[in-house]
């Protein structure tokens, strides 16, 4: 892009595409947050929220 190799009308497409890849990204990702806490908190009478921690045992 900043060699200036590509055309605006490519450089504009390109930036809609990644923009609609970003939107389905976010609902993936807010689509798991949800199933997640869902598994977590199926059985309990007493649902705890709490922050996904990719890093935790739990």
């Amino acid at each position: 892009m900043e060699s200036g190799d590509l055309k605006l009308d490519a450089l504009v497409d390109r930036y809609e595409e990644g923009s609609k890849l970003l939107v389905q990204c976010d609902k993936k990702i807010s689509e798991a947050e949800m199933k997640i806490e869902i598994l977590r908190n199926k059985d309990a009478s007493d649902p705890q929220f709490k922050d996904f921690d990719p890093d935790s045992e739990d």
